[in-house]
C-alpha cells in the first residue's frame, strides 16, 4: 500500500443529507489541496456498499471516512471490514454524526479491531487528516526499505535489536556491510572529486580547525558511504565509529560523512545504533527533514532544560558561518562538526524502541542555547527548554540516543504510533 490516503465523506441517504455530503466533498477538495499528493478525495458514500466501491482496487496507504450526518453507523463499520490498513473515522460536530461514530467504534472494538478516531469541525478534520495521512504514508513507505549497518554497533550500546525484529515490526530489512569494505571504497575515490568537496566545505563553515589531510579522509569516507548506499539500495545507514577503538584508524572517523549523507536525504549516524537511525528514517519520512542524533548529557530539573550533545549534525540544521569543522571529542582526531543550531526555534525530540513492545518517546521544546561551548562534552551542544516533565527522560528511557529536529511534530508522531499500534511515552 503506497498510494495516497483516500478520503470518503459518509452521509445518510435522505435527500438533504446527500446534498450536505456533496457540498462537504466539494469544500474538502479545496481545503485539502495543500496536503499535496498524500491524500485523494474519493467520493460520497450513502450506503455500506458505496464504501467498498470507493476503496476497492485502490493502492491506498490509508482510508479516512468523514461522517457528516447521523445514520452512517454501518458505513463506518463497513469501512473497517473492507479495508485492513490504517483507518481514520471522523465525525462532524453537528447533525448526529457523533452518535453514529460512537456506535460504529463500539462495534469495531467488539470485533477485535480498531481505528483512529477524531471529532470536530471541518477545519479540525483537515488538521487531523494531515497528521494521519503523513503517518499512514510514512508507515507504508517503511515496509521494504533497507537500512545498512557498516561494521557493528559499539560495545557500549545495550539496546541492539536483532535484524529479524526490525523487519518484523516495521518491515525494514537490515543489511550488514563490512567496515573494511567501506574503508576500501573510501581509498579508491578519485582525488579530484575529494579535493573539490574539501574546498567547498572550507568555504561553507565559519572556521576550520583540522588539516586538509584530515578533511580529505573524512570526505573520502562520505563519498564511499554514498557509493555503498547506491550499491545496496539503502534508505538509511548506521556506521560504526571504528576509529574510537582502533589506533591505526584514528583519522578515519565517519562523523562528517554521516552528517553530509543525512543532508542528502539518507538518514545516517555513527555508533551503528540501529534504533536511533531507524528513528531518523521515520522522522525523514514524516517530515522530509534531517535530524540531530544526540546524547542527553545534562537534565536540569530546576528550569526544565536538557543539554543535547554529539559530535556531528547535518549542516543544513546549523548556522554554517558560525559553525566549526573540528576534531572528534574522544580522540582529538579526525573531523567532527561543532554546529550552532538556530536559537528560539521549536524542536521535537523522539526515540523509537522495538523491544519488548514497540514504543516511541515524544517531547517538544525551544532551543535556548544553540552552541553551549563546553570542553567536556561532544562538539555540537544545545540546550532545549522542554515543555513537559524532564524527569520522564530519565525514568522512561528507551535508549540514550535521542533524535532532535525542527518544528512541532507531536501530532504526526502520535498518529504514526496509533497507526502502528505502538505505545506513546509523552515527555
Amino acid at each position: 500500500m503506497t498510494g495516497p490516503v483516500r478520503v470518503i465523506v459518509a452521509a445518510a441517504p435522505l435527500d438533504w443529507e446527500v446534498e450536505r455530503g456533496k457540498e462537504l466533498l466539494g469544500g474538502l477538495k479545496e481545503s485539502l489541496a495543500d496536503l499535496g499528493d498524500i491524500v485523494e478525495v474519493a467520493g460520497v458514500a450513502t450506503a455500506p456498499s458505496d464504501v467498498e466501491s470507493l476503496i476497492k482496487g485502490a493502492d491506498a496507504a490509508g482510508v479516512a471516512v468523514y461522517a457528516c450526518t447521523g445514520g452512517t453507523d454501518r458505513i463506518l463499520l463497513r469501512a473497517r471490514e473492507a479495508y485492513g490498513g490504517p483507518l481514520l473515522l471522523f465525525a462532524h460536530m453537528k447533525y448526529n454524526a457523533l452518535a453514529s461514530l460512537r456506535e460504529a467504534v463500539a462495534a469495531i472494538k467488539r470485533r477485535g479491531s480498531r481505528a483512529f478516531v477524531a471529532y470536530g469541525s471541518t477545519g479540525d478534520f483537515v488538521g487531523v487528516l494531515n497528521s494521519f495521512a503523513r503517518a499512514a504514508v510514512a508507515a507504508s513507505k517503511l515496509r521494504g526499505l533497507r537500512l545498512g549497518v557498516a561494521g557493528k554497533p559499539e560495545p557500549w550500546l545495550l539496546n541492539v535489536p536483532d535484524p529479524s525484529i526490525v523487519e518484523k515490526v516495521v518491515g525494514v530489512k537490515v543489511v550488514a556491510i563490512k567496515w573494511d569494505d567501506l574503508l576500501a571504497e573510501a581509498q579508491n575515490v578519485p582525488a579530484e572529486e575529494v579535493l573539490r568537496l574539501v574546498d567547498s566545505l572550507k568555504a561553507r563553515f565559519g572556521r576550520v580547525e583540522v588539516s586538509d589531510g584530515d578533511l580529505e579522509k573524512a570526505v573520502r569516507l562520505y563519498l564511499a558511504m554514498k557509493r555503498i548506499v547506491e550499491r545496496h539500495g539503502l534508505a538509511a545507514l548506521a556506521v560504526e565509529a571504528r576509529d574510537m577503538l582502533v589506533e591505526r584508524l584514528r583519522d578515519w572517523g565517519p562523523y562528517l560523512g554521516v552528517a553530509l549523507l543525512s543532508d542528502d536525504g539518507i538518514p545516517a549516524d555513527y555508533e551503528a545504533d540501529v534504533e536511533a537511525v531507524l528513528t531518523k528514517l521515520v522522522v525523514y519520512l514524516l517530515t522530509g527533514q534531517p535530524s540531530f542524533m544526540a546524547n542527553i548529557t545534562v537534565v536540569d530539573r530546576r528550569d526544565s532544560t536538557v543539554l543535547f550533545s554529539h559530535c556531528t549534525v547535518p549542516p543544513s540544521m546549523t548556522v554554517e558561518r558560525e559553525s566549526v569543522l573540528t576534531t572528534y571529542f574522544e580522540t582529538g582526531r579526525s573531523v567532527a562538526i561543532r554546529g550552532k543550531l538556530r536559537e528560539g526555534e521549536r524542536v521535537t525530540f523522539t526515540r523509537i524502541a522495538l523491544e519488548p513492545r514497540p514504543a516511541i518517546m515524544i517531547g517538544t521544546g525551544v532551543i535556548v542555547n544553540g552552541d553551549v561551548g563546553r570542553d567536556d562534552l561532544c562538539r555540537t551542544q544545545i540546550i532545549v527548554r522542554v515543555d513537559g516533565d524532564v524527569n520522564r527522560l530519565i525514568e522512561e528511557s528507551l535508549g540514550n540516543h535521542t533524535i532532535v529536529f525542527y518544528g512541532d511534530h507531536v501530532d504526526a508522531l502520535k498518529a504514526l504510533a496509533e497507526v502502528l499500534g505502538w505505545e506513546v511515552i509523552r515527555v
